[in-house]
């Protein structure tokens, strides 16, 4: 979803900056108050003070004078352009209707929420999500069933958890586990006492950090309600914490932790071919051979620690022989880390190149007119060849010396039209 929230700013950044790039070269006036508005509206927000006063004011300002210029901007585009007809679909058919839903769950806004889901499920047929488009499908028609008293809550808003009195800060039912029980496992534990606690989830990880902070919990007893109902049988049960923990030693609960982290969750891959059962197994029969483990995840990453690591994976994949010859041997630096000469700590090596070519990553078109490129345009000025999503149409593939004045996009076609044999 971040990602999704990247790309939508960097495509609505690149329509802004074309659209008033437009509006200059077509001598369009843009509303003088709008930018005011723009920053009052956006103090309001950060004030909580007259946001919906500034609110109406921008949407009138927007609907009454720039709507037009946006839609006459975006028609003209779409006409010339198939490249910019794609990302307007993409931005107005799929990351719109995404952002909404997800508004909608924020501000507890029923309507607009199944709007939106039904919205949504062509994107998801033709992305090909089954389980997405067939379950989507029955709930929503499910949704447009619910008995009367139920339906007026939900209208209400209380489909989702409010998290706070502020706006914008509620959450779908499903995300409230990630926002309480697991946020206050992962701080420092339930204080308040009572004779027994529940803690719901489908995530192996909420049961780990239960064992691992038991003794911060303030509890007689505490159970974990994890599974779902099959198609044949519920698989819905309780575990109780307490019992497991009976079964383990004091070395084997201070390495439980750390193996679990080790052997792949929420931000480790997982070993090939070996499971958390292959994991758990061998910290139950070998716990007194990895008790350097204890202090994984308190520290940045240590060399000591690194070696205490290989001996583990060694003994998961059955690896004596060349486990026995490397323990004491073991550098990281033949594994691509680097060493920080001030801590005295292993640290992973980070890319010294470039993330991409200097044409991807400057992002730079000229503005030139058609088949009539200027000798100070962008492209020039950044030592770089023109491309085809240059308003001049020229790119190495079509360019000559009639139509471009850029040397680099001429030595770049003139590469491409000659026959060189690389065999000698």
């Amino acid at each position: 979803m971040r990602g999704l929230k990247l790309f939508d700013e960097a495509l609505h950044a690149r329509l802004f900056y074309q659209f008033f790039l437009w509006c200059r070269g077509s001598q369009q006036q843009i509303p003088s108050d709008l930018e005011q508005i723009i920053h009052q509206f956006e103090t309001a927000i950060l004030e909580s003070t007259d946001v919906d006063h500034f609110l109406s004011l921008l949407q009138t300002d927007i609907e009454d004078k720039l709507h037009l210029l946006v839609n006459r901007f975006k028609a003209e585009g779409r006409a010339i352009s198939p490249t910019f007809k794609l990302w307007d679909d993409f931005l107005t058919q799929v990351l719109q209707p995404i952002k909404i839903l997800i508004s909608s769950t924020r501000n507890g806004i029923w309507k607009v929420f199944q709007a939106m889901q039904v919205e949504l499920l062509p994107l998801l047929f033709a992305s090909n999500r089954n389980n997405y488009s067939r379950y989507l499908t029955v709930n929503t028609l499910l949704m447009n069933r619910l008995p009367e008293n139920v339906s007026k809550h939900f209208c209400d808003g209380k489909f989702a958890a409010k998290l706070t009195s502020s706006r914008f800060y509620s959450v779908w039912m499903d995300y409230t586990i990630e926002t309480t029980e697991n946020k206050a496992l992962k701080d420092n534990g339930v204080s308040i006492p009572t004779d027994k606690i529940v803690i719901s989830s489908p995530d192996t990880d909420v049961l780990v950090l239960l064992m691992h902070h038991r003794q911060s919990i303030a509890a007689e007893n505490v159970f974990f309600l994890t599974g779902r109902v099959g198609k044949h049988a519920s698989l819905v049960r309780y575990i109780s914490v307490d019992d497991i923990i009976k079964e383990l030693t004091p070395s084997q609960k201070r390495i439980l932790l750390p193996v679990y982290c080790l052997t792949g969750c929420d931000t480790t891959s997982s070993f090939f071919g070996h499971g958390k059962k292959s994991a758990f197994r061998l910290l139950k029969q070998r716990v007194g051979s990895h008790n350097g483990l204890t202090t994984l995840g308190s520290s940045d990453l240590t060399i000591d620690q690194f070696k205490h690591c290989m001996p583990f994976v060694g003994d998961l994949y059955d690896l004596h022989n060349a486990n026995t010859a490397m323990h004491e041997q073991v550098d990281p630096i033949m594994y691509g880390y680097g060493r920080d000469l001030e801590t005295d700590t292993s640290m992973p090596r980070l890319i010294s190149q470039s993330a991409a070519a200097p044409e991807l990553l400057n992002n730079l078109i000229c503005e030139c007119d058609e088949h009539n490129c200027s000798k100070n345009c962008t492209c020039l000025e950044n030592e770089q060849d023109f491309t085809a999503a240059c308003s001049c149409g020229a790119s190495a593939d079509i360019a000559d010396e009639t139509t471009c004045n850029n040397p680099m996009t001429i030595e770049a076609m003139e590469f491409l039209s000659t026959d060189y044999d690389f065999d000698n």
